[in-house]
């Protein structure tokens, strides 16, 4: 088995977050593997969703602190990205990163959900297919939750449908 294949199966941090999503309290179980890849189940209008953030693990991990830092952050918090563009922050300082990442994410589904409600996986396709001229942090988040609506099938109708043939006289 790989290296990060086991990683991915040691978990670093769980904790509990409540987050609202169109006016409902939600509440979200948060693993964070070693490799930081992150683990998001939660049900939401009584159906359960799991959603996987792979962005930030392991080689993606720097350019997601670069990003998490374009805003000013708390150094004792967040840690921060020195001037040589390495990144100074401790494993608390990493998980707190992500945590808060994760509640971000949280809020931009909940944006979206708002704006959209009835299409937001054809708006998560949309946005998926789009041009990017610049990625900064909020294209970033917007982009991974997109992901996650579209690989979950996230409100997705349960319809049923009439069969409609064509019919030849």
């Amino acid at each position: 088995m790989f290296r990060k294949e086991l990683s991915d199966r040691v978990q670093l941090n769980s904790q509990t977050l409540h987050v609202t999503l169109i006016g409902n309290q939600v509440e979200v179980e948060v693993q964070i593997q070693a490799t930081y890849l992150t683990i998001l189940n939660f049900t939401f209008l009584t159906h359960p969703y799991t959603f996987q953030i792979s962005k930030w693990r392991a080689r993606g991990q720097a350019k997601f602190y670069t990003l998490f830092h374009e805003k000013v952050r708390n150094q004792n918090e967040f840690g921060c990205i020195l001037d040589d563009g390495s990144v100074q922050k401790t494993q608390q300082q990493k998980i707190n990163t992500v945590i808060q990442a994760v509640r971000e994410f949280f809020h931009c589904l909940d944006q979206i959900l708002r704006a959209h409600q009835r299409s937001v996986i054809d708006y998560a396709v949309w946005y998926r297919e789009r041009p990017m001229a610049d990625e900064n942090y909020s294209t970033y988040i917007t982009l991974l939750v997109c992901h996650c609506i579209v690989h979950t099938n996230f409100m997705y109708p349960s319809a049923t449908y009439e069969l409609v043939e064509y019919y030849h006289a």
